[in-house]
């Protein structure tokens, strides 16, 4: 007679760490999608669209994502007016990502004035790139 042996017990497969989404590249809202007038800020339909699809990624991915908002100004004015303008800009779009159903607790607003400037301020071309929003995805 061939003696057998019992099987080997099956080990539990171990628990696999939560992985965390592939987060998207930064949006940049610029100044030819968000514009002041003599009401406030208007957002263009491009840039309602671009909210909206940020908007849609956070609550599809709502564990933990927040945004990072950050608004930037062309040098047209003094230093305290560009920090002032462009925090105003980053709050305004933060309003319109609330609107759209984010928490307000998963977006962190700044203002950087003219700092990081993307194109030269000599034209109006490169003031309304200057003139802008990037809003930034992040883990915790």
């Amino acid at each position: 007679m061939v003696a057998t042996s019992a099987p080997e017990p099956k080990s539990a497969p171990l628990p696999q760490p939560e992985t965390k989404p592939e987060l998207p590249a930064p949006v940049v809202l610029d100044g030819s999608v968000l514009r002041h007038t003599t009401a406030g800020w208007k957002l263009e339909p491009q840039g309602q669209a671009a909210i909206h699809q940020v908007a849609e990624w956070v609550r599809a991915h709502s564990s933990g994502t927040a945004l990072i908002v950050t608004g930037y100004s062309s040098s047209s004015g003094t230093p305290t007016q560009n920090l002032a303008v462009s925090r105003h800009r980053a709050e305004f779009i933060a309003q319109a990502l609330t609107k759209e159903g984010v928490p307000s607790a998963k977006i962190m607003v700044k203002g950087r004035g003219a700092e990081n400037a993307v194109a030269s301020n000599a034209t109006r071309g490169g003031r309304l790139k200057n003139e802008r929003v990037e809003v930034s995805f992040q883990n915790p």
